[in-house]
């Protein structure tokens, strides 16, 4: 086992199952651009990346834990993109396990299809809450596209929490996290989304102006980069306001038409009414990371977005070649 540096939250990346050759594009890009250090639990010998000084890996297998064992008998669950919806659940538990056994009280959590942008001092700003477990939320659903956590307790409390609620009936991790923060508010702090810039916050959020930005739950990745292309038919594109409220969506699509969005190699940010406002990480709900970020089509994608034109991100011919490529 390598030693880790623990003095500064290092970002950890945690993913059962086959490693997607996506999930080789976000390391590289992340272990560059998010100013932490990288820890990545998986099967280590699916990945193909260039290890660095600032990229640790560690097997999956070795932390995993069987208390969810009765969500592997659920047919439906394990069928379903070879079990994606226990897999979310379970990382928190080997997340919980790794971080207990190395000791690292301070860390952040990123989902592998997302994308971060210098997260150098966001962890010294949410320290002053507190002991909390820090995520965005959207339409009473949690989020774990990053999570900020600097209290091992209360992530054991999570688990054992959301053990308890899965034993009578199955709720997935969005769900589960939601629940959480209405259970033990004392324990949790909701990081800011655009919806906190351009509608009326909830209590709980925290000021964007105090973190120095926002943080993307899914929906601006979706809008500038696409949603997963298995999830349509036919071809991809962009520009699309993805919410459950009609009523939200109208105001949002309104708001967005407003914005303009910039990459420059350093930070992704977006102008709205003359505010410039940091953007810390993109969910790529299509997981064109290599497409967007790695072959730089992202200048052509934002100079189409903030001309108010979409972009075709995708064709229908690409799709199982593009299974392949996620699995």
């Amino acid at each position: 086992m390598g030693l880790v540096n623990i003095k500064r939250a290092p970002l950890i990346f945690v993913y059962g199952g086959k490693f997607p050759k996506y999930g080789n594009e976000s390391i590289t890009f992340n272990s560059k651009h998010s100013k932490k250090n990288i820890i990545l639990l998986c099967n280590k010998n699916q990945t193909n990346f260039k290890v660095t000084n600032n990229i640790k890996l560690f097997d999956y297998d070795e932390f995993n834990d069987d208390r969810l064992f009765f969500l592997k008998k659920i047919k439906k669950l394990n069928k379903f993109r070879s079990s994606f919806w226990i897999l979310s659940i379970e990382r928190y538990f080997v997340l919980l396990k790794f971080v207990n056994k190395l000791k690292i009280n301070n860390f952040f959590h990123g989902e592998l299809d997302n994308v971060f942008f210098n997260l150098s001092n966001v962890d010294s700003k949410l320290n002053k809450f507190g002991r909390k477990f820090f995520f965005p939320i959207d339409n009473k659903k949690g989020f774990g596209s990053i999570v900020y956590i600097n209290s091992t307790k209360i992530l054991e409390q999570f688990c054992e929490y959301a053990l308890s609620q899965l034993e009578k009936k199955f709720y997935n991790d969005m769900e589960l996290l939601f629940m959480f923060s209405k259970k033990f508010p004392q324990h949790t702090k909701f990081l800011p989304t655009e919806k906190s810039v351009f509608l009326k916050k909830n209590n709980n959020t925290l000021d964007y102006k105090f973190t120095k930005g926002i943080f993307d739950a899914a929906r601006i990745g979706q809008y500038l980069f696409g949603v997963d292309p298995r999830n349509i038919k036919g071809k991809l594109y962009n520009k699309v306001i993805i919410d459950d409220k009609k009523v939200i969506k109208k105001k949002l699509k309104k708001y967005y038409d407003n914005c303009k969005f910039y990459f420059d190699n350093q930070k992704f940010y977006f102008e709205f009414y003359n505010k410039k406002i940091n953007i810390f990480n993109l969910h790529i709900h299509s997981k064109l990371i290599k497409d967007i970020f790695t072959k730089k089509n992202y200048k052509n994608i934002l100079d189409n977005i903030n001309n108010n034109r979409s972009s075709q991100l995708f064709t229908s011919s690409k799709f199982d070649k593009f299974f392949n490529f996620l699995n």
